[in-house]
């Protein structure tokens, strides 16, 4: 997917984006969800899409409004 980066172990993916604003980083990181989901539906393969979490870093310490939606 486009602006995001993968990394995989054997049963773990994990996806990593960067952007300007939350928004940006939500949109490319649901992107590759779909795809990751689409990728394992199509291998017939089993995915536990209620066992996933985000974590969101920043590099601009003390301006938290920035993180609002």
């Amino acid at each position: 997917m486009a602006g995001a980066k993968s990394l995989s172990f054997m049963d773990d993916v994990g996806w990593v984006a960067t952007g300007n604003n939350i928004n940006e980083v939500v949109r490319q990181l649901e992107a590759s969800a779909r795809v990751s989901i689409d990728w394992v539906e199509r291998q017939e393969l089993e995915f536990d899409t209620a066992n996933t979490e985000a974590a969101l870093f920043t590099s601009r310490r003390g301006h938290k409004t920035h993180l609002r939606p």
